[in-house]
């Protein structure tokens, strides 16, 4: 989730918080501006939402995302496409949980990497 020179931080967030919370907890203005990697996790079904609230607060529509479905099982697979257009693809894809979304540069690796579709961190 990091990787030298291109991302020195990551944060995990939440992909459903509580419906039954009063107060949020998730500063979509904060996450928007992390200078590094973001990873949701069990956020899949909420992936239009997640993709749409970070555009909304300031994260470029173009940047990087993957969903990585069954990580580390032998049905692992790795669907990647913009911000702006991971839900779109995710959708069309047919992904389900369990999977992860990660947002960042580092999202884009596994293209340029042996076995491209597999997820490029060791799991």
């Amino acid at each position: 989730m990091t990787q030298r020179g291109i991302a020195s931080a990551v944060a995990l967030i939440t992909g459903h918080e509580d419906p039954g919370k009063e107060e949020k907890a998730i500063d979509w203005a904060a996450l928007a501006a992390f200078p590094g990697t973001l990873v949701f996790y069990m956020g899949v079904r909420r992936l239009p939402q997640i993709a749409r609230a970070l555009i909304d607060a300031g994260r470029p529509g173009e940047e990087s995302a993957a969903v990585v479905e069954a990580g580390t099982l032998p049905n692992q697979r790795t669907i990647t496409a913009t911000l702006e257009t991971i839900a779109a693809e995710v959708q069309r894809a047919g992904v389900r949980p369990p999977s992860i979304t990660i947002v960042g540069p580092v999202s884009a690796l596994g293209q340029s990497s042996p076995g491209a579709g597999r997820c490029p961190w060791p799991g």
